[in-house]
């Protein structure tokens, strides 16, 4: 196969003491160096047999009449009674069954193998067990995908708190994770501790993350979530001058669900001069030019937290975010954003909750010189 090839195969070993690299490459046809690459990567899973599951012990038969003991015995708790009113039960029930003649074919007899749930293999040096199941999941543009670096902006022991970037995943999938932040987190704190994502802000946004190092912190921090305790913040910057009257309040459903997203407050924004007269002179309708050179900058709150929540309400208000690719219907504004070289303009810039281990309410913040690269665009503007 070649290596520009999506390749999904699994494997079952039959022998003990194999090589995982070896495995794959014999059977993908990659190279031993391209398995590597795909193994340090996140899209190699193994899952292991489990043991049979025990027979189940065979009910213990309940006294009857059959049985020796003595009639003249007075049944005192009734015992015997119901052992023969049961008894009676079960020979009208299988007098009732249709006569089933059972073949046993030892060559045809079908073993249901069980295994563990798969996880993600990175030791190349590990050695397969017999009854292993090695599964690799190689997409070439997947693997070959970069993204730039998160920051970190606390480090609470059983929590971290991180800027992520644009471009960036929170969270991987079965073809790789190398360009998620659970597993930057995982390799870059020290020490090194697993990494559980508990929310998420979409790929093209940036702004905090927090990622959670046990299953306990986890259960609580998604807790929060759940229960809309975290006070989330976002700075997003939207096409058009936005006169409604503030707070706004939005509770459009997304998806047949309720969503609420709270536009706090606005500071407009003209764009440079320059920048100006240059889409006004490439684009015959100067009516659409001249309105696509007026912007907001919002605080916005968010009360739930859908899939593009942010982005959904506010392009139905008729301001979509810039750098929006999905919810903004303006070419125009969206060949100043391409000619710009502008990331979504949505950063998440403070998020408050409590703390799982004091219970106290902590919040943090952005720094200015992260929002600063995040939100690009204020470099092209005036106030």
């Amino acid at each position: 196969m070649s290596k520009d090839e999506c390749i999904q195969i699994t494997v079952n070993i039959s022998e003990s003491g194999l090589l995982p690299v070896s495995v794959l490459a014999d059977a993908s046809g990659l190279s031993k160096a391209a398995v590597k690459d795909a193994m340090l990567k996140g899209a190699v899973w193994l899952a292991k047999e489990l043991p049979k599951p025990k027979p189940k012990p065979k009910p213990v038969p309940v006294a009857n009449e059959s049985e020796e003991c003595d009639p003249e015995e007075p049944d005192y708790y009734g015992v015997r009674a119901r052992a023969l009113e049961s008894a009676a039960l079960e020979t009208e029930i299988e007098a009732e069954k249709p006569t089933v003649i059972e073949t046993t074919n030892n060559e045809d007899e079908v073993v249901e193998l069980r295994y563990s749930k798969p996880r993600r293999l990175r030791r190349i040096k590990s050695k397969l067990k017999q009854g292993d199941q090695l599964t690799l999941n190689y997409d070439p543009e997947v693997l070959e995908v970069s993204c730039p670096e998160a920051t970190l902006i606390a480090d609470e022991g059983d929590y971290s708190v991180w800027y992520k970037p644009a471009g960036m995943l929170c969270q991987g999938s079965r073809w790789g994770d190398h360009t998620t932040l659970n597993r930057w987190a995982e390799k870059q704190l020290k020490p090194e501790r697993t990494a559980f994502i508990v929310h998420r802000i979409d790929r093209m946004a940036s702004g905090l993350v927090v990622v959670a190092h046990s299953k306990k912190t986890a259960a609580y921090l998604s807790g929060q979530f759940a229960d809309r305790k975290v006070e989330k913040h976002y700075r997003v910057i939207v096409a058009g001058d936005v006169d409604a009257a503030l707070p706004l309040m939005i509770d459009e459903e997304i998806e047949g669900k309720s969503a609420r997203t709270i536009v706090n407050k606005k500071q407009s924004l003209v764009l440079r001069q320059d920048l100006s007269d240059k889409h006004l002179s490439e684009n015959n309708s100067s009516a659409d030019a001249e309105q696509s050179n007026h912007f907001s900058v919002l605080d916005v709150s968010i009360e739930t937290g859908r899939k593009h929540q942010i982005r959904h309400h506010l392009a139905s208000l008729g301001h979509p975010v810039v750098g929006d690719r999905l919810y903004c219907d303006s070419v125009l504004l969206s060949t100043v954003a391409k000619d710009l070289g502008l990331d979504l303009q949505l950063c998440a810039i403070v998020m408050s909750f409590t703390t799982p281990d004091e219970e106290v309410l902590r919040q943090y913040k952005i720094t200015q010189e992260l929002l600063a690269g995040s939100l690009g665009f204020m470099s092209f503007v005036s106030i």
